[in-house]
């Protein structure tokens, strides 16, 4: 565990479906589609991830369980190495036609904008 406002992980979350098909649906189900996902659904369901870990932690408080905070050395280390596999996967991502340090950013921008 770590203290501060953001921790090691986002959960990602991700709902994908065809182009030419979601483009071949009548506008009602587009509607019902367009209604229940983006940027509104994926606020909605980082608040429900949120709600129960932070449940989860309470019960396991409650329960007598020991919580060990790492020092800052340590998290300092720790991101060090996830940097490594983001640059890897930055690289992967661009060889395959794709703009991964912006992608990147992008997502390391909405953590920030949507942590709370």
């Amino acid at each position: 565990m770590i203290e501060g406002r953001n921790g090691f992980i986002a959960a990602t979350f991700f709902m994908g479906m065809n182009k030419k098909f979601y483009n071949s649906l009548p506008r009602d189900l587009k509607k019902v589609i367009d209604r229940n996902s983006g940027m509104n659904t994926a606020r909605w369901i980082g608040k429900v991830y949120d709600k129960v870990e932070a449940g989860g932690a309470a019960k396991a408080k409650k329960r007598g369980n020991k919580f060990n905070v790492l020092p800052p050395g340590e998290v300092a280390k720790m991101r060090a190495a996830a940097e490594r596999v983001q640059q890897a996967w930055v690289a992967d991502v661009t060889k395959k036609g794709h703009d991964g340090k912006a992608l990147l950013a992008e997502a390391k921008a909405l953590i920030d904008k949507y942590t709370e």
